[in-house]
């Protein structure tokens, strides 16, 4: 694999009202941080097989889920 873009991102979309609400409470939930709201963004980091949820307000990262995928 190429490490030259640790953080490579593939995509970057806002979260949903369903997504939001199907990982509120669950695994990959970041110890002290609020819950996932629409609207924060949902980021997808190729190099990290991860997926991320950041919050849309202050950046900091909500929740989070790492491959593999396949």
């Amino acid at each position: 694999e190429d490490f030259s873009d640790p953080l490579h991102v593939n995509d970057i979309e806002s979260v949903t009202e369903a997504f939001a609400a199907r990982v509120t409470g669950s695994h990959g939930a970041v110890a002290g941080a609020g819950p996932v709201e629409p609207g924060d963004l949902l980021l997808s980091l190729r190099q990290m097989h991860m997926l991320l949820v950041i919050d849309k307000d202050d950046g900091k990262a909500k929740w989070f889920k790492q491959g593999p995928w396949f």
